[in-house]
């Protein structure tokens, strides 16, 4: 007769997670370091961990609140009981004034306070410009952000101790904001020049692509080509920014620019000449139009010795077909019709300016006015100032 007698090499590792009162603590992570073994408290605070190797071990108990508690056992024998103890972590209170750069004495009301890190939470300052985080566990890493519609936001990274923290005063940098709604009506003798308060737009993207970079094109060597997309606008925006992504691919490095015409191919900005590095999406700046139509967004290459880094085209079939080219003096055309591809969209997106009715204590901004020829539109330093003292 043959009597096998089994070894057994594993274990259950089991207990009750308590605080320092001994009150049952739930939801407690207990773990097995160097393992994927853990298990959860539950309500009377037990954990039961099976299938644990006899050996020398580490066992980490962790909760939110509550200091992480690690103890070095031995499994030997098939059940080993282990309590384990959590202190509580200190609840302390964060404070803070934010003014603005423009007026370091004039607090800001309605600054968006943003708590991340070991805990979160959002608050907004008062009238007197101040914030208070209550209740933030201790003994841990945060970020604090701040923002507010006409500042750039700011972010604070700090390591909580054990006491409370007062952050003085947070100061955020004035932004310089684009009217919002710009529009120019000539009279006989005049032009009324006529905008919206700027402190309550926010920034949007139009997208019509999918985010892939399927494939990508450029321009041959000395060749005066535009690329970009049509996009549908279905009331009256500003358009201000222009976003653009160029392919992995290395090609050459050169100058290109951003020109915007409406619906009848009518040329109305043309954007700074800026480079076209590879693999990298950007966005560029375009002088602040007002349109009332459809509107082609594309990059301009003139004069480039040598083809270029590429511009990524999502030919995805989640992307919208609104990629055309263009050349000078000739209509633009449906991409997929010209080279018999794919439809698609070039990664071209246009940031917008939107009404955006927040709240806001941010002081009106003031501008000054310049009139220029529409052609000059990229560089306006020669145009002519119209008012003696800023306006409203």
């Amino acid at each position: 007769m043959l009597v096998v007698d089994p070894i057994t090499s594993s274990g259950t590792v089991q207990g009750v997670v308590r605080d320092l009162d001994g009150a049952p603590i739930e939801g407690a992570l207990v773990s097995v370091s160097g393992t994927p073994l853990s298990a959860l408290s539950d309500a009377s605070g037990s954990y039961s961990i099976p299938g644990v190797p006899y050996a020398d071990l580490t066992i980490t108990a962790t909760a939110f609140g509550y200091n992480d508690t690690t103890i070095a056992v031995t499994l030997s024998a098939p059940v080993l009981s282990q309590d384990i103890e959590l202190s509580l972590r200190p609840l302390l209170t964060i404070h803070g004034v934010v003014t603005g750069s423009d007026a370091p004495l004039v607090p800001l009301e309605f600054v968006n306070i943003g708590l991340s890190g070991y805990a979160t939470d959002q608050v907004t300052t008062d009238a007197d410009g101040e914030f208070v985080l209550s209740g933030v566990p201790g003994l841990a890493n945060y970020a604090i952000s701040a923002t507010m519609n006409g500042y750039a936001g700011a972010v604070i990274e700090f390591t909580l101790a054990d006491l409370d923290l007062d952050l003085d005063t947070l100061v955020l940098d004035q932004a310089l904001i684009s009217a919002l709604e710009l529009r120019a009506v000539a009279m006989p003798d005049a032009a009324r020049i006529t905008w919206q308060d700027p402190r309550l737009g926010k920034e949007e993207f139009m997208v019509n692509d999918a985010g892939e970079c399927t494939f990508s094109y450029t321009n041959e060597p000395m060749e005066g080509v535009y690329l970009g997309n049509r996009f549908t606008i279905p009331d009256t925006l500003t358009i201000a920014q222009v976003e653009v992504s160029f392919d992995i691919f290395p090609n050459a490095v050169d100058l290109v620019s951003i020109t915007v015409f409406d619906a009848d191919e009518e040329m109305l900005v043309t954007s700074a000449p800026f480079l076209t590095p590879e693999d990298s999406t950007f966005v560029v700046d375009i002088p602040n139009i007002m349109v009332d139509g459809d509107v082609f967004v594309m990059v301009h290459w003139q004069n480039n010795a040598a083809s270029t880094n590429a511009l990524c085209i999502d030919q995805s079939a989640e992307a919208l077909n609104t990629a055309y080219i263009k050349y000078p003096g000739q209509p633009a055309v449906l991409f997929s019709d010209f080279l018999g591809t794919e439809p698609g969209s070039f990664k071209v997106r246009l940031g917008t300016l939107v009404p955006d009715p927040v709240q806001t204590s941010a002081p009106l901004p003031t501008y000054s006015l310049y009139r220029g020829h529409a052609d000059s539109l990229a560089n306006t330093d020669d145009w002519l100032l119209l008012n003696s003292t800023p306006v409203t």
